[in-house]
């Protein structure tokens, strides 16, 4: 049940913790979540900054893949 914040622009971050939350205030971040995790991510709108919060098991979320936020959207960050 790890918690951790990073505020580093194009962060990578992996969290394999069951129950593991992670909070980004960096933009351009790539977040890989364990089991029952759950993480914030920031990205800008044109405007100003926004967080979307992703959660392992919800809206296609899966445990062990990399995802990030494009234009407000959660996309899968594999190659």
């Amino acid at each position: 049940h790890a918690r951790a914040g990073f505020s580093g622009d194009d962060a990578r971050i992996d969290i394999s913790g069951e129950g593991a939350v992670i909070a980004v205030a960096g933009l351009h971040a790539v977040v890989r979540l364990g089991p029952g995790g759950a993480a914030s991510i920031a990205w800008h709108d044109g405007k100003r900054i926004r967080f979307t919060t992703i959660y392992e098991g919800e809206d296609g979320i899966e445990a062990g893949v990399l995802y990030r936020v494009k234009k407000g959207s959660v996309v899968c960050a594999e190659p």
